[in-house]
C-alpha cells in the first residue's frame, strides 16, 4: 500500500508532467490559427478536469483505507486486552539511558568556550 507522502509526491509529478504538455500544445499554436487554438484550450481544460478528478478520487480512496486500517489496528488491541496504557508502558521500559560515550568524554572534558561572548565582554 501506497502512503500518504508518496500519493502525494506522484500526484506532484504527474501535475508537473501535465504543465509540461499543456505547454508543448500552447507552444504548437501559430498565432493566426484561432480555429486550432480553441481545440487546444478545449483540450488542455479537459486534461487539467481529468487530472484533478482522478487526484480527488486517489487521495480520498486512501484516507477511506487508511480508517480503516486504523479501525482494526484499534479493534485487534482492544480485542487482546492491550490498552495504549499497557503499550506506553512496555515502550518506556524498553527505552535505553543514554550512557555517554568515554570516547566523548575524553575529549570533550570541558565545554568549548565561546570566544566571541568573550570578546564582546572585553570590548565594553
Amino acid at each position: 500500500m501506497e502512503d500518504l507522502e508518496s500519493l502525494e509526491a506522484r500526484h506532484k509529478k504527474e501535475r508537473r508532467e501535465l504543465v509540461a504538455h499543456v505547454t508543448s500544445l500552447k507552444k504548437s499554436i501559430s498565432k493566426g490559427e484561432k480555429a486550432k487554438r480553441k481545440e487546444v484550450l478545449a483540450e488542455v481544460e479537459k486534461l487539467e478536469t481529468a487530472l484533478k478528478k482522478k487526484h480527488e478520487a486517489e487521495r480520498s480512496q486512501f484516507l477511506v483505507k487508511a480508517n480503516e486500517a486504523d479501525k482494526e489496528l484499534k479493534n485487534e488491541v482492544n480485542g487482546d486486552g492491550i490498552t495504549e496504557s499497557k503499550i506506553n508502558l512496555s515502550m518506556q521500559s524498553l527505552t535505553l539511558d543514554k550512557v555517554p560515550n568515554a570516547d566523548n568524554l575524553a575529549q570533550n572534558g570541558k565545554p568549548k568556550v565561546n570566544r566571541q561572548k568573550a570578546r564582546l565582554v572585553i570590548i565594553y
